[in-house]
C-alpha cells in the first residue's frame, strides 16, 4: 500500500506458507528506479516507485470493477456473443482518479467500505447461503444445498457439488421440493433476472464485499475441521430450513459423511 515496493508471490498468511517448514513457496520482490515524491493522501509525501504504484491502482481499478468498460458499444474483455450476452460479469464505469491516486486518504477507505458493504447486502439479496456473522460453523453455508436425507446415524446427506442452492424466493421460477430432509425436486433458478440485478449500477460495484468477521464463532478449530468438512464430507443439519449456526453445538471432525 506504499506505491514503493511490490511483493509477488505465492505465499498465503499461515503457519504453512511463512514458518519455513511446510509448503514451499516462492516470491519476487520488485522494485524499480523511477521515483517520484507524492501525498498518497493522508498529508505525508514520500517516495512512490511506478512500478508498484501502477500495479495498485491497476488492482484497484480492477476490483473496483473499473477495468470493465466499454470500448466501441461491446465490452472489452469478453468475446461478444449473443447468446452469452445476458451473462457478462457486471461492471460499472471507471472509479474518478482520486479514489486510487490517495490510498492513504480516509475517504478513501470509507468509500471501499461502503461499496463492500453495498457489495454484500446486494449478494445477499440474490443467494440464499452467502456467509454470515450468525452462523456458528463455516460450514453452515452448505444448509441451502440440495439434501439426500439422512444416513443411519441421522447425518444430512448433501450433494456438495451437484446441483446449486435455490436463490433467494423472487428470483426463482420454481423452488426446491423438499419432503423429510429429502430434495424430491431441484428448483429452477432465474438467472438472468439474478444477472439483470445485480448489474444494475446501484446494486453492485465491482467485486470487493465486506468479509462477516465473527462467522464461524464456534468452531474451537476452525482450520483442522474445515478441510474435511468442506471438501470430503457433509455437516450434521439439525432442521432442513435453518442455520447450522442456530444450534450453536460442536462437533468433532468426523462428524459428516462423505459426499
Amino acid at each position: 500500500m506504499d506505491d514503493a515496493v511490490a511483493i509477488i508471490g505465492s505465499a498465503n498468511c499461515n503457519d504453512r506458507s511463512l514458518l519455513g517448514t511446510g509448503d514451499t513457496e516462492i516470491a519476487a520482490v520488485i522494485v524499480d528506479g523511477a521515483a517520484q515524491s507524492l501525498d498518497l493522501g493522508n498529508g505525508v509525501k514520500v517516495i512512490t516507485l511506478k512500478f508498484a504504484r501502477d500495479l495498485r491502482m491497476k488492482l484497484w481499478r480492477k476490483f473496483l470493477g473499473g477495468e470493465i468498460s466499454f470500448n466501441d458499444g461491446k465490452l472489452r474483455g469478453y468475446a461478444e456473443s449473443n447468446a452469452t450476452r445476458p451473462y457478462y460479469p457486471p461492471f460499472q464505469k471507471m472509479p474518478p482518479e482520486s479514489f486510487v491516486l490517495r490510498p492513504a486518504a480516509s475517504s478513501t477507505w470509507q468509500e471501499i467500505r461502503k461499496i463492500a458493504d453495498m457489495n454484500m447486502i446486494a449478494y445477499r439479496r440474490v443467494f440464499s447461503n452467502t456467509p454470515d456473522d450468525s452462523m456458528a460453523r463455516y460450514d453452515a453455508v452448505f444448509n441451502m444445498f440440495p439434501a439426500a436425507g439422512f444416513n443411519e446415524k441421522g447425518h444430512q446427506l448433501r450433494r456438495l457439488y451437484g446441483q446449486p442452492p435455490d436463490l433467494q424466493p423472487e428470483f426463482m421460477i420454481e423452488p426446491s421440493k423438499m419432503v423429510d430432509g429429502v430434495t424430491q425436486s431441484v428448483g429452477r433458478h432465474n438467472v438472468a433476472k439474478a444477472m439483470a440485478f445485480m448489474k444494475d449500477q446501484k446494486n453492485l460495484h465491482g467485486f470487493w464485499v465486506s468479509m462477516p468477521l465473527l462467522w464461524g464463532h464456534g468452531m474451537d478449530d476452525p482450520a483442522a475441521a474445515m478441510p474435511k468438512e468442506l471438501i470430503a464430507a457433509a455437516p450434521i443439519s439439525i432442521s432442513t430450513g435453518s442455520y447450522l449456526a442456530s444450534s450453536g453445538r460442536s462437533s468433532s471432525p468426523d462428524q459428516g459423511v462423505e459426499a
